[in-house]
């Protein structure tokens, strides 16, 4: 039995991250670019040991983009709000995962940990070019286009490297996000 686990945001919390006795988890890490959200854990297999997956709302979100918690709306209300990860800006860079399925609305699954596979045309919209990901690459978050990967580490001034995952092969993407950027100058 895999234990993944799904869940589903709801208000800001104003505690440290943790897992409570009545199944209650905290997104982000208190800073205001990352306020912290809680959300409740709803059940869920993907098959992995070890994997996270959460429900959320993304408008306009495609299978593999990268998204980050946003935090430009004051009241959160229902699940947990994202925004497209983006590495052209400081507040756009704390990568939480990667959309993983589309649900119903503008809900989606983000896969936060382990692997997440896509299908090569999947990854092609994420990445651009063709042929799926490239095994052995590094990815690392665009700051060209927000929501997407580059296998070229982003140098202009300005910008910041994160690393989302190495590729296995053409669809499956081993997670190791890196949220500890570095700053290109």
């Amino acid at each position: 039995m895999a234990d993944t686990t799904i869940i589903t945001g709801t208000s800001p919390a104003d505690s440290l991250s943790m897992v409570s006795a009545d199944q209650r988890t905290v997104l982000g890490n208190g800073t205001p670019r990352n306020r912290l959200r809680i959300g409740s854990i709803s059940g869920g297999s993907a098959g992995e040991t070890g994997s996270t997956k959460f429900l959320a709302e993304l408008p306009g979100a495609v299978v593999g983009s990268v998204v980050v918690v946003d935090t430009s709306p004051p009241i959160f209300v229902g699940l947990a709000a994202l925004a497209l990860a983006d590495a052209s800006s400081s507040s756009t860079i704390q990568v939480v995962g990667v959309v993983s399925e589309l649900q119903a609305g503008n809900a989606v699954t983000v896969q936060t940990s382990n692997k997440v596979e896509l299908t090569e045309a999947q990854w092609n919209v994420i990445k651009g070019g063709s042929g799926g990901l490239v095994q052995g690459a590094a990815y690392y978050l665009n700051a060209s286009t927000a929501g997407h990967l580059t296998a070229t580490v982003p140098t202009a001034p300005g910008t910041f490297v994160v690393q989302v995952g190495i590729a296995v092969n053409s669809t499956i993407l081993l997670l190791s996000i890196t949220n500890d950027p570095i700053a290109n100058s």
